[in-house]
């Protein structure tokens, strides 16, 4: 049996946050990602990060775009990552780690 933890971004959100409040399809689709990443299915996660895309452009929450951002970043692509963290920031300008982690992500071009 295998076993999956919150990885270290979520972590981090969580502890920041003092917990974690997304839309559930958000956040299934984050593991959804994650699993095809780690098994390799790069055509599914190139199909599950446009659904991604396009639920947070309709539910508009910079949570939802922040955890789009860290499969941007799982799948090396700093500067969509960037776009979405941005979007995060634009939604709430006092979100700190979303600043925190688009300044990641210019360092990583």
């Amino acid at each position: 049996m295998e076993y999956h933890t919150v990885d270290d971004s979520l972590k981090k959100e969580i502890s920041r946050r003092g917990g974690l409040e997304v839309h559930s399809v958000i956040f299934a689709l984050y593991l959804v990602i994650e699993i095809h990443i780690k098994t390799k299915k790069r055509n599914f996660v190139t199909t599950n990060i446009h659904d991604m895309e396009h639920l947070c452009d309709s539910i508009k929450d910079p949570v939802a775009y922040s955890l789009l951002g860290y499969a941007l970043l799982k799948m090396k692509e700093p500067d969509r990552a960037a776009g979405a963290f941005k979007c995060a920031i634009d939604l709430n300008p006092k979100y700190k780690l979303a600043r925190e982690n688009l300044s990641m992500c210019k360092k990583k071009k």
